[in-house]
């Protein structure tokens, strides 16, 4: 029940190249899976004045809304990213990128704890003691080595400056920008921002630092109220007998307004508040797999909405909508990914993540 971005649905490139400039074309929209499927509705009532630019106005609108959602889940520690402050910011907390590391290595540390305890309980209790103590002596020297690789890792995620970004990363770095100004330009991102550090109010050692992040709304609900509102503009039907927009916009003129604006303004629409997740793919054999997984999320898709009556792949706009842990996010969302999509929504408190490739 839900709708699909981790910026939110997966962008896994098309059957053509992969430039820089096109990498935002297919997002994937991932909803909270944490929420029971529920998301933020449209507000149900409009304080846009008739005469305004209502692109702009439902844009500013938009944002504060997201702005006040943001902060009841968490807080900026940084405006923009790596600046000097934001990589300050990252210190001694676990963002998205280092937290299923840290996890891996909290899981092997309490493995080898256990293992401790059950070896000095056979060397107590078991009468050849010189092999019990051995394996007592054994598993406390394991443990202290997993320890020791769990602090280690720590001090070279946080202190260690001499690493260098990997060609990789320069590229993401690059194009992120790039992948940005496409989402902002597409008709179901109601509006966008760039972010920082946020740290979780709940917790001060967790923190996420997304690629961005906005309001949604359905694309494929979106487009055919604005053919319902062309219609009707066309046929001279007065605009609040469309269904869908709310009956305000009598107070407006059809002729000084687009119809995409009128929608977005006026529809009621189902609005998604989102972070925004972008992973540049440059290794041949990276491309090649995030195209698999587009072919194989078509598939999918086209094969799951047969038996539904939502979409779950839009051909449009060439964006997948899943929901986390289902088969559709399975087969489009790597395994590697996974987990840094389910950290930034546990941070920011939004209803899902757009995740663009």
């Amino acid at each position: 029940d839900g709708e699909v971005e981790f910026r939110s649905p997966l962008d896994v490139g098309s059957e053509d190249t992969l430039l820089a400039s096109e990498m935002a074309a297919r997002p994937v929209l991932v909803p909270a899976w944490f929420q029971n499927g529920t998301s933020s509705k449209a507000p149900a009532a409009v304080t846009h004045s008739p005469t305004a630019d209502l692109g702009a106005s439902v844009a500013t609108s938009a944002l504060e809304q997201y702005k006040i959602r943001l902060h009841l889940s968490c807080y900026p520690l940084s405006v923009g990213q790596r600046t000097q402050d934001w990589f300050a910011a990252r210190r001694f907390t676990l963002t998205g990128s280092s937290a299923s590391t840290f996890i891996s290595h909290a899981k092997k540390v309490q493995d080898a704890q256990v293992a401790v305890r059950v070896s000095e309980a056979r060397w107590r209790s078991n009468s050849t003691q010189d092999k019990a103590k051995h394996d007592a002596d054994a598993a406390t020297a394991s443990a202290s080595a997993v320890v020791d690789k769990a602090f280690e890792f720590a001090l070279k995620c946080w202190f260690d400056n001499s690493r260098r970004s990997s060609r990789a990363m320069l590229a993401g770095h690059r194009n992120e920008p790039q992948v940005t100004s496409a989402i902002k330009q597409r008709d179901y991102v109601l509006a966008w921002t760039e972010m920082g550090v946020m740290s979780y109010l709940h917790d001060p050692a967790l923190s996420v630092s997304p690629d961005g992040g906005g309001v949604l709304v359905d694309a494929v609900a979106q487009r055919q109220l604005v053919q319902r509102v062309m219609d009707a503009i066309v046929s001279g039907t007065q605009l609040s007998m469309v269904e869908g927009l709310h009956a305000s916009v009598a107070d407006i003129t059809p002729d000084d307004h687009t119809p995409l604006d009128i929608v977005n303004t006026y529809g009621m629409l189902e609005r998604l508040y989102v972070t925004g997740e972008i992973k540049t793919v440059v290794a041949p054999k990276s491309v090649c797999e995030a195209r698999t997984r587009h072919r194989q999320g078509v598939a999918l898709a086209k094969t799951l909405e047969a038996n539904t009556s939502s979409w779950l792949y839009d051909t449009v706009t060439s964006t997948f909508r899943c929901t986390f842990g289902d088969d559709l996010f399975n087969t489009v969302v790597p395994a590697s990914h996974r987990s840094q999509l389910a950290h930034a929504i546990i941070v920011t408190g939004m209803d899902g993540v757009l995740y663009t490739v």
